[in-house]
């Protein structure tokens, strides 16, 4: 499920995943109580972590991004935005980079 997520990054889940079997396979996993954010994103902050340690200086790039969920009615746990109309999430990221740019991935996500 990773590799054709990441193939294809910008699709949507059914594109991405290529036939209904796959595609409701990977809908099953996101909607399990089993599986959590913080769970899926642990490995990849003990990998950022151990590449961090490799470089002699890291920046870490913060970044606010607003996630509008008004048109989805059905979406459920979101929050008030800028509007009381509006109703989304906001997700504040940091990323880990060496000084030439180069990621070294995200250390910390708070929604």
């Amino acid at each position: 499920m990773v590799e054709r997520f990441a193939a294809q990054p910008g699709v949507s889940i059914p594109q991405a995943m290529g036939s209904w079997t796959d595609t409701k396979a990977a809908y099953r996993f996101l909607d399990s109580d089993r599986v959590s954010p913080e769970a899926i994103r642990a490995g990849h902050v003990q990998s950022c972590v151990e590449r961090v340690a490799s470089q002699p200086t890291v920046l870490i790039v913060q970044d606010t991004t607003t996630l509008d969920f008004t048109h989805h009615p059905g979406t459920k746990g979101l929050g008030y935005l800028d509007h009381p109309r509006l109703r989304g999430l906001v997700m504040h990221t940091g990323l880990a980079c060496t000084v030439e740019g180069v990621p070294l991935g995200i250390l910390a996500q708070d929604l």
